[in-house]
């Protein structure tokens, strides 16, 4: 009998949701943060204007404080002066004269004297100290002395000093001298307060505090552009900074520009949000000369004021430039633009458009010497700009000037390049670009660098091929390790475990396997064929495994015939899947097939007399770098032969490392520099 299943329960009917209600709710959220963000705003300006009144208020009492001292001084310096005054004008009688005790004397006339020396003035006090000297000695000029117990003074004449028993009564002597000290007595004055004052408090005020909807703090967010081309589309960008001077992460902040032009008109500027606090700019400028760019935030100007650009009809684009080879900077002009030329076949002049062959280039060396420079040719066109190529051959390091200017015309643009001899990436350290004892690298088809920092950070750092820090990512030991790379993935080789892990590009785990009877592997390569090649220093021999770790051959031993190695110490892999193998003991370079059939050597005791890392570049040339000399031979492989060499300084040879970039640039990885140089090699560019 069939069994027959319960009714299952109705099921709740879900009624969808009112999207109208759940925007209200989001709005009235909104306009409650609203209320509260304006609210606490609106309390930390109160505050801050109440310190500032504070230290207004109090900066206020301190200078009447001040006005109330000087006007007691004063105002005692004067009392003292109009006692002596009134006693001038008596003329008393022996019996009206008041005898002054030796106690009263010497309390009374000191202060009055000390009182009166601090507003008088030094030629005067050396005047009345030096008549003071005269009367002590004698003088009988202004003094005259009587043999009666009592003096008395004479009112009609001025100039006496009587003596009442062992005591000299000093009255002001001279009625002229004292009306004077009254006239002259000190003024008050307030300093500091002056017009220029006034003004420099109101623009003080003017910046204290500013209010602005955002992240963005308009007193700190920065500004920049590339030198303009007139009738050409220029480019630059505005970094966001909040309040605390962090870079802000995210955008739409209220941002506007636009520019000024030398004859008043304004362009506008269309501005693109990055969404990572960055803003780009682009414009259009008509006009030669000194535009302004003017860049608002909230409303409100950056602090820094409008960015000066100058727009011309040349602009020179300058990358790194190295000894060794040619160098090349672009060269810009506006693809539209024309402009008065007296052209050969007419008496007058025409508007034509510009090119280079209006111009005239010239590159200069340290010493001021021309350099041999020329046009390689037009590059792209776009944007209405259009770039060309020029290539110059320096021939000592040191700063170069390019001077462009108009055929028998003016000047129009000067620039200086610095050529070195070689670049510097990276330094010591654990932060992002930085590496602490690097083992090895190895540079991808693309010219991505890959850097082994796995000794104390343990990680994987990748590098652009001009330097630029990319990325990096974590590996699970912290030890010695050699890497090599193909077009997806990352071999690293860590020789305390004999571990060999695989990785994407990115960092991501492609597989891992472990490498029994190793010895001493100092060289790791991926084939075109995705196979793995480990040289093995101390086994002198070549191992040939796959992706899974399964060996697939093992190809010489030691000794000095085609085939076999003496030390073996690095390995490179051509595009044809060709390996190149330096030995220490044999003083050469041998080249072995993908099937690992001798192919050929190149030996010299010279040149190689001690072979270590060796990398090939894109024009087919071999580069060997001779540990005992400190020069990376560079072989014609064409030809068979020694081409040059290019010296390299580093501290310690036996670590070195080389590898070549699609463009033309030699890596060498320093390991107690701990960093990576980088250099032109010649006869690649």
């Amino acid at each position: 009998m069939a069994s027959v299943a319960p009714p299952s329960p109705p099921r709740e009917t879900v009624n969808p949701p009112n999207f109208r209600d759940v925007w209200v709710e989001d709005l009235e959220r909104a306009e409650n943060r609203l209320q509260d963000n304006a609210s606490l705003v609106r309390n930390e300006i109160r505050a801050f204007f109440h310190y500032c009144r504070e230290k207004l208020d109090a900066r206020e009492r301190l200078l009447m404080t001040q006005l109330d001292d000087n006007c007691q001084r004063i105002s005692s310096y004067l009392s003292v002066q109009r006692t002596k005054l009134l006693a001038t004008n008596e003329t008393p009688s022996k019996q009206g004269l008041f005898p002054i005790s030796e106690a009263d004397g010497a309390r009374s006339l000191p202060a009055e004297r000390e009182e009166e020396e601090n507003f008088i003035g030094d030629d005067e006090l050396e005047e009345k100290e030096s008549g003071e000297i005269k009367r002590e000695n004698g003088g009988t000029e202004n003094c005259r002395h009587d043999n009666d117990d009592e003096g008395t003074i004479d009112g009609s004449d001025d100039n006496r000093t009587e003596i009442v028993g062992d005591n000299q009564l000093k009255f002001p002597h001279r009625k002229k001298h004292l009306l004077r000290k009254i006239k002259n007595s000190p003024e008050i004055n307030l300093s500091l307060a002056d017009s220029d004052s006034k003004k420099q408090f109101s623009r003080m005020v003017g910046n204290l505090g500013l209010v602005y909807a955002g992240k963005a703090d308009p007193s700190r967010t920065v500004a920049c552009c590339r030198p303009a081309l007139v009738k050409a589309r220029c480019t630059g960008k505005i970094k966001a900074i909040d309040k605390h001077g962090n870079e802000c992460r995210k955008g739409r902040d209220d941002v506007v520009a636009f520019l000024e032009a030398p004859s008043g008109n304004t362009i506008k500027c269309n501005i693109t949000d990055c969404r990572n606090g960055t803003y780009n700019l682009t414009f259009v400028p008509n006009e030669l000369g000194k535009h302004k760019l003017h860049v608002k935030v909230s409303g409100v100007p950056l602090k820094t004021g409008p960015l000066e650009i100058y727009a011309r009809f040349v602009r020179i684009h300058v990358k790194s430039a190295f000894l060794g080879g040619s160098c090349i900077f672009a060269l810009e002009i506006p693809s539209d633009y024309e402009l008065n030329w007296q052209s050969e076949d007419s008496s007058g002049e025409c508007a034509t458009t510009l090119t280079p062959q209006m111009l005239g280039i010239s590159v200069r060396d340290p010493d001021q010497k021309e350099t041999r420079c020329t046009i390689v040719g037009c590059t792209d066109k776009m944007m209405g700009i259009a770039r060309y190529n020029v290539r110059f051959f320096p021939l000592k390091p040191g700063d170069h000037e390019i001077t462009v200017c108009l055929h028998e015309g003016p000047t129009l643009l000067q620039q200086v390049i610095p050529v070195q001899e070689r670049e510097q990436i990276g330094s010591r350290g654990s932060e992002e670009g930085q590496m602490f004892s690097p083992t090895d690298m190895a540079v991808s088809q693309n010219g991505t660098i890959f850097v082994a920092d796995t000794v104390e950070n343990s990680r994987i750092q990748r590098y652009g091929t001009n330097g630029e820090y990319l990325s990096s990512f974590s590996v699970e030991h912290q030890e010695p390790s050699i890497i090599g790379v193909d077009a997806q993935h990352v071999a690293v080789l860590f020789q305390g475990s004999m571990e060999v892990r695989l990785y994407t590009h990115e960092g991501g785990k492609a597989g891992s396997f472990s490498v029994s009877n190793l010895r001493q592997p100092t060289d790791i390569a991926i084939t075109n064929c995705g196979e793995i090649a480990i040289i093995d220093r101390q086994l002198s021999s070549l191992r040939i495994l796959n992706k899974g770790g399964k060996l697939e051959k093992q190809i010489g031993k030691e000794g000095s015939k085609p085939g076999e190695f003496k030390e073996p110490y690095h390995i490179c892999v051509t595009t044809e899947n060709h390996m190149f193998i330096s030995e220490h003991g044999n003083h050469r370079v041998q080249e072995i097939d993908q099937k690992g059939s001798y192919v050929k050597e190149l030996r010299s005791k010279e040149k190689l007399a001690e072979p270590g890392a060796i990398a090939i570049t894109t024009g087919g040339h071999l580069l060997v770098f001779d540990e005992k000399e400190k020069k990376v031979q560079i072989v014609n492989l064409d030809e068979s032969r020694f081409s040059g060499s290019l010296s390299i300084d580093l501290v310690e040879p036996r670590t070195a490392r080389i590898a070549t970039t699609p463009d033309g640039f030699l890596i060498v990885l320093d390991m107690l520099s701990n960093c990576l140089w980088r250099y032109r090699i010649p006869f690649q560019g």
